[in-house]
């Protein structure tokens, strides 16, 4: 059954995005990734002069330019693409200069790198499912996938040839993988999980703070019997870490790991930075603070001065300029006659599913499944607003799909709730039907806390 939800969910989320590929206005941006999907052949020459600093080499990481050209590649189309645009003479309004230049993208490429952005969003969903089905139940994992499906910033930014659907892609991987390792920790998945981060670095830079943030953790568990020994602050501590009930400890080990391996990955998928790893990393961090500084002069309207005015920016684009919960509205609004655009609901519902996964967070402690979400979760809305200067809608896609996230975790509670209050009102409820309708067989008040092991985290 999770196999064919799963199944279904992606075609779903194809079908949406792929729709969108032929109405999409041009972006300047689909030219310069398109332009540069050739990295793909230079990775096997690292030495070549492709990766020495320059503008194009050390303004965007290449992974979203790998994972282009093998969309083009896997659909008959040349890496050998046309020139890179330049901004100076021309945006999507003003292109004719570009044109007559050569570096705008033949109609052939252009459709299929951006259908490849489609296939990603496709994918994102589905671990998106994948994930919510773990920390609660297929039902909550199904409404999270159909919520980001059916959203019109992903649909949009999933029809463009832009890198955007595949840094979240790396984002739901991510939290995908932390949430199977504190499940089930092994060497394997924690290496996993700083391979993903480093892909994703590879993408966009945040997940380097990511990584670096998350290790912090694994000292924690490590120092765990030396905290609960502190007076008062220990036998609070102790109530929550549940360190103790962990059968692998070795998992503070792993959290230490991550910025080796992450950082590792990092450098292996991108030439340009092997001569010098860390002063190189530290000018891609300059360049894109630069980056966004000029971004934030050039568009003054755009422009983010504050984190309060961040916060605010966000507000506005995910409550009622993009929203899944606005487009029910309006659709139900046609019905009546009545025009109800403009209006949703998405963050207050992903707040209180958020409410609930810090409860539950609590509740099963600091290395369970649902901490470490958390903790990947709240890192990554934190560099993502931390960093914002400019108020562009592609910054915003990773934090839709966390807001899908909570959105899956409140009705997979609710789902969970209302369930377990019929099987109370009937004892023909098989096990196996309890199972298949994603709720766990009730227990005895006096076997719950004997029965509370790394499985039920």
């Amino acid at each position: 059954m999770v196999a064919g939800i799963a199944l279904f969910i992606f075609f779903v989320s194809l079908w949406q995005n792929l729709g969108a590929v032929p109405e999409s206005q041009f972006h300047p941006d689909e030219s310069r990734w398109l332009n540069r999907s050739h990295y793909l052949r230079d990775l096997f020459h690292p030495t070549s002069k492709v990766w020495e600093d320059r503008y194009l080499t050390r303004g965007q990481p290449p992974m979203g330019s790998y994972v282009t050209a093998v969309g083009l590649l896997f659909q008959g189309r040349s890496l050998d693409q046309h020139g890179p645009w330049d901004f100076h003479f021309g945006n999507e309004t003003s292109i004719v200069w570009n044109a007559v230049k050569g570096n705008m993208p033949a109609p052939g490429d252009l459709v299929a790198a951006r259908r490849t952005s489609a296939a990603v969003g496709a994918l994102t969903c589905v671990v998106l499912f994948m994930t919510v089905a773990r920390l609660t139940n297929v039902v909550g994992g199904a409404i999270a996938a159909l919520f980001l499906a059916f959203h019109p910033l992903q649909i949009y930014l999933a029809s463009l040839a832009v890198s955007d659907a595949v840094f979240t892609l790396f984002v739901a991987l991510a939290t995908y993988t932390i949430v199977a390792l504190a499940a089930k920790p092994s060497w394997l998945r924690a290496i996993t999980l700083g391979v993903v981060l480093g892909l994703g670095a590879s993408t966009k830079l945040s997940p380097l703070f990511v990584a670096a943030t998350l290790a912090a953790l694994g000292p924690v568990i490590l120092a765990d019997g030396l905290i609960r020994r502190v007076p008062l602050a220990g036998s609070l501590w102790s109530r929550w870490s549940r360190v103790d009930h962990v059968p692998n400890r070795r998992l503070g080990w792993m959290l230490v790991s991550l910025p080796a391996v992450t950082f590792g990955t990092f450098v292996a998928t991108y030439p340009y930075l092997w001569p010098d790893p860390i002063g190189r990393t530290q000018l891609l961090l300059n360049f894109r603070q630069n980056e966004m500084d000029n971004q934030a002069r050039i568009w003054t309207t755009s422009a983010i001065d504050s984190r309060l005015e961040a916060l605010q920016r966000t507000w506005q684009n995910l409550e009622h300029t993009y929203s899944t919960t606005g487009r029910v509205f309006a659709a139900v609004g046609r019905i009546f006659d009545r025009d109800w655009s403009g209006f949703g609901i998405d963050l207050p519902l992903a707040i209180v599913g958020f409410v609930l996964l810090a409860r539950l967070a609590l509740t099963r402690g600091l290395p369970s499944k649902h901490s470490l979400a958390l903790a990947v979760l709240g890192l990554q809305s934190a560099v993502i607003l931390l960093k914002l200067r400019i108020d562009f809608n592609r910054y915003y896609v990773p934090l839709i799909f966390i807001c899908a996230l909570g959105i899956g975790i409140l009705v997979g509670q609710a789902w969970d709730v209302l369930l377990r209050a019929v099987i109370r009102r009937s004892s023909s409820v098989s096990p196996r039907l309890r199972q298949t309708l994603g709720t766990r067989p009730l227990r005895s008040p006096g076997t719950a806390h004997r029965q509370s092991t790394a499985a039920d985290r």
